[in-house]
């Protein structure tokens, strides 16, 4: 086993082990108590009041910690594919990398295709978080460009096999299906991301009135996933020059002598 696998399992299991507590027991009462050597006795309303409380506070808890293990469960998932590919995740081999049951994983999921796009709309949210929402952030124009290429680079280093979705739109391509499908839509979902940064640009004027947001979100697509073969691939040890004259070349064209 890989040894970036073998870790990952270790700190999986370890975070596992952290949502597996007993439950509460809430002891059920009823509005009387009373027995033959007993007088009848009302249980007070305040009293009902807080068994409901508590009974919600354990319904709440469990499914706080229901999705603490799905999110744990998600993890390992996405590490896996980052490195295997997406295809080779599956109920048993996420089972016996987080140390659950098989029959754990199958509540949760169902299938391997709902793990598949469960793993893969588990990378969206984590992209959304740490690539696109900063990004939007940061000042229209070329600094938000700028920022957005440099999130995406980060968060691709941040796997061991970089983009998730780039080594799933591979695997994916020919392939129909319900998992093909969600991996569709998110991409176009993110060159929409794209087309509306560089409109942004325009509204704010650091790039050409005149521009194209269609053929600029197809050049930047372009120039990452060429960085990230580079990269991956071929370990360019020039890399990172190649990436930044590449950028800079991108954006004077669109932006003309304003960077």
């Amino acid at each position: 086993m890989p040894a970036e696998l073998d870790y990952s399992r270790h700190m999986v299991s370890k975070r596992m082990q952290s949502v597996r507590l007993s439950i509460p027991v809430i002891r059920h009462f009823h509005k009387t108590d009373s027995g033959p050597d007993r007088p009848h006795r009302i249980i007070p309303k305040s009293l009902g009041k807080n068994i409901c409380k508590k009974r919600t506070f354990v319904l709440n808890w469990v499914m706080k910690r229901g999705d603490e293990t799905k999110n744990t469960i998600l993890d390992a998932g996405l590490a896996m594919a980052s490195m295997l590919g997406l295809e080779a995740v599956t109920i048993g081999s996420l089972a016996k990398q987080t140390g659950m049951s098989k029959s754990g994983l199958f509540a949760h999921f169902n299938s391997k295709e709902n793990l598949q796009i469960g793993i893969l709309q588990h990378a969206e949210n984590d992209f959304t978080a740490h690539v696109i929402v900063p990004a939007i952030k940061t000042k229209a124009g070329l600094p938000r460009v700028k920022k957005l290429v440099h999130n995406w680079i980060a968060w691709g280093s941040r796997l061991t096999g970089g983009c998730i979705f780039v080594t799933a739109g591979t695997e994916f391509s020919d392939r129909p299906g319900k998992v093909r499908d969600f991996l569709l839509h998110q991409q176009q979902n993110w060159i929409q991301s794209l087309q509306r940064i560089a409109r942004s640009a325009i509204k704010a004027g650091d790039f050409h009135s005149e521009s194209d947001p269609g053929q600029f979100a197809f050049e930047l697509y372009s120039l990452l996933l060429g960085f990230h073969y580079y990269h991956r691939l071929l370990h360019d040890p020039q890399i990172n020059k190649r990436q930044n004259k590449s950028l800079n070349d991108l954006l004077i064209k669109y932006a003309g002598g304003k960077i």
